[in-house]
């Protein structure tokens, strides 16, 4: 008997030695750069206070401090570890256990012949103990679900890496346009307080000319209309910054009254793309990270299906089991007991449970190439908007410039005809208005521009490259 152990033993061991399942080839888009793990500490930093951050100092307290980085680095340790779990099918499984048990019973006697009574004899105490060690394993998984699994929990793990990469640049990304709308709002407030002291200074010249008996009470009743209008204005001004304060903060991980010291942008002048759409749209189909990460997630849902095809295959198992047992007692003594089993298992009907799982897996599989189709399509959408948006802010930031250029020029002009009579406060009005708008315009083209720049290298792909411009 100890032979036959050794040559089970020696069979479960060879017929399928323990292996590393075939690697998967590499993604043909890797990741210029890497990202690292969120920091551990649970405790969020701040930006240095008094002193003004710049952009790339609040993308760092974002990465550091926003739950969804963390959130999706979870998410792939959790996918990391289903890898080492689907992993383990090509281990044998070896159990060890210890029992104590302790038995007392009476015994009961017919000594009394056919018509004689029971009696009852001396209580008996039987105690044993035992330990067990049970040792099974896989021999052949005749339709490959134990390989598919593992390639599943792979594919599922690199879906997953890929997504904290795009979780990564969607944190960017937030955190960039928060901070140009909040850009934008500082600047809007300084255009609307120069539009307030147009107004101021305007409504000084009607007042003047209306003591020197040069102008009517129409005039100064307009300029003050005027006046208050820049007013109202401004005060807007100053809540949409306010809003768009909070918004940063919050796009940082940070409650919304957070206060905030921007530093001012580097002064770039505006420039052209150096890639066509053409190549953009090409490069998003690609690389982009969240279409990746549904291009793992589809192939790790096809290797569900085959696992589940596995199912109508059989399988091959064998077990070890040893013990050792000690009885203590009426006839107590001790004994080894041992077995070994070689088991071919064959699914032949199960409800059609099987069959249901295979229609069930190829449904979702089929529901999640339809989804990556949508999402592609909506992201090639997001880049031609965006690289469109971008042309266009172009070109509105060079007429803007001569706009602002012009509309000044005319409010100049009106302002001093006014004051020598040639001009109603009619004309002033209208070109202060003229001049409130360009200031308005220039503000909104130059950060709508830097703004659309940055949402065509996220929707492209390109956050953490300098591919888009030269």
């Amino acid at each position: 008997m100890p032979l036959v152990i050794f040559l089970l033993t020696y069979l479960v061991m060879s017929c399928n030695p323990v292996k590393e399942p075939p690697l998967l080839p590499l993604s043909p888009c890797i990741p210029s750069v890497r990202p690292s793990p969120p920091p551990k500490s649970s405790c969020p930093i701040y930006p240095v206070k008094d002193q003004a951050s710049s952009l790339s100092e609040l993308v760092d307290i974002s990465l550091h401090n926003h739950p969804l980085t963390k959130e999706a680095w979870s998410q792939a340790r959790a996918a990391s570890a289903s890898v080492t779990i689907s992993e383990s099918s090509y281990y044998p499984t070896l159990d060890l256990d210890i029992e104590g048990n302790q038995q007392r019973f009476a015994n009961f006697a017919n000594i009394g012949g056919t018509g004689g009574g029971t009696t009852l004899q001396p209580i008996g105490v039987l105690t044993y103990y035992d330990i067990v060690l049970s040792l099974t394993y896989l021999l052949w998984d005749f339709g490959g679900g134990r390989q598919s699994g593992v390639l599943s929990a792979k594919e599922t793990l690199c879906s997953s890496a890929w997504n904290y990469s795009w979780t990564i640049q969607s944190v960017i990304i937030n955190v960039v346009s928060s901070y140009w709308d909040t850009i934008r709002a500082k600047s809007d407030v300084e255009a609307t307080t120069a539009d307030l002291k147009d107004a101021q200074t305007l409504l000084d010249v009607s007042i003047a000319k209306k003591r020197a008996g040069l102008a009517t009470y129409v005039d100064v009743s307009q300029s003050q209309a005027n006046f208050v209008k820049a007013e109202l204005k401004l005060v807007a001004a100053q809540g949409l910054l306010e809003n768009s304060q909070a918004a940063l903060a919050t796009s940082m991980g940070l409650a919304p009254n957070t206060p905030l010291l921007l530093a001012k942008p580097h002064a770039l002048e505006p420039t052209a793309l150096s890639q066509d759409l053409d190549r953009l749209l090409a490069r998003t189909k690609c690389c982009r990270a969240d279409l990746t990460s549904l291009k793992a997630a589809l192939k790790a849902q096809a290797y569900n299906v085959d696992v589940q095809k596995s199912k109508l295959y059989p399988s091959l198992n064998a077990s070890l089991i040893g013990a050792k047992i000690w009885y203590k007692g009426t006839g107590g003594g001790s004994g080894l007991d041992y077995s070994g089993t070689i088991d071919l298992h064959y699914p032949l009907f199960t409800g059609f449970n099987i069959t249901g799982s295979i229609k069930q897996a190829e449904a979702q599989l089929d529901q999640m190439a339809a989804n990556y189709q949508y999402q592609e399509l909506t992201a090639l959408l997001n880049v031609n908007n965006s690289y469109t948006s971008t042309i266009t802010s172009l070109e509105s930031f060079k007429y803007a410039k001569e706009y602002l250029i012009y509309a000044g020029d005319s409010f100049a002009a009106n302002l001093t005809g006014y004051k020598n009579g040639t001009k109603s406060i009619v004309d002033v009005i209208s070109a202060e208005t003229t001049l409130s708008d360009a200031r308005s315009q220039l503000v909104d083209s130059e950060t709508t521009y830097y703004r659309s720049l940055a949402n065509l290298a996220y929707t492209s792909g390109l956050l953490v490259s300098q591919e888009v411009v030269n």
